[in-house]
């Protein structure tokens, strides 16, 4: 491992060091990072894929249920992980109270690699535009949706432009939209 050059991104706000061209410009190289993982595929091996939840070695992840201090996964499905983030230990009582148009949505959010920490303090500039990306450990594949919750879940790191830009701005895929705005009509705390 190499030290990633410059400053995090959080602190450059902070110190008001960022101009707004700079800010513009590194959240579109931000962008294009993300357009790259989007193109990142699962392994289609059978210990693997359509498991979500899932570390690139094999592994569980850290659990938003239960505050990230406990691990979970891999789980078998994409409906799987939501069940369980919404706190729902029965499947007979999940699919009685999400609509079946709502899992169909949920369903059909594609296995993405994720950086589910993806915060302006894990992202390093230099000069003005992006010199890397940091805290890769917690990575893995999760449905697209989950990267759009991680941008627009207003909290330390995920504030200011940052915050504004991922929910005012830009805008995912199709199918993680829409699996975004699905996942909010049964999670109990959702952002925005």
């Amino acid at each position: 491992m190499t030290r990633v050059p410059g400053t995090s991104l959080l602190e450059a706000a902070k110190a008001g060091l960022l101009s707004p061209d700079m800010q513009r410009d590194i959240l579109h190289e931000v962008c294009d990072v993300l357009k790259a993982l989007d193109t990142l595929r699962q392994p289609d091996e059978p210990e693997i894929s359509g498991k979500v939840m899932l570390s690139t070695s094999g592994h569980e992840l850290p659990d938003p249920r239960y505050f990230f201090e406990e691990r979970s996964g891999p789980f078998p499905s994409v409906l799987a992980l939501w069940m369980h983030v919404a706190s729902y230990d029965d499947v007979d009582e999940f699919e009685r109270d999400v609509d079946v148009g709502i899992r169909n949505i949920m369903k059909s959010d594609p296995i993405r690699f994720v950086h589910p920490d993806l915060r302006m303090y894990n992202v390093i500039i230099k000069d003005g535009h992006l010199s890397g990306i940091v805290d890769w450990e917690d990575s893995g594949w999760f449905p697209s949706s989950w990267q759009v919750h991680t941008m627009r879940w207003m909290r330390y790191g995920c504030d200011r432009f940052w915050w504004s830009y991922w929910t005012k701005q830009h805008r995912f895929s199709d199918e993680a939209e829409a699996a975004y705005e699905a996942s909010k009509t049964f999670l109990i705390k959702s952002p925005v």
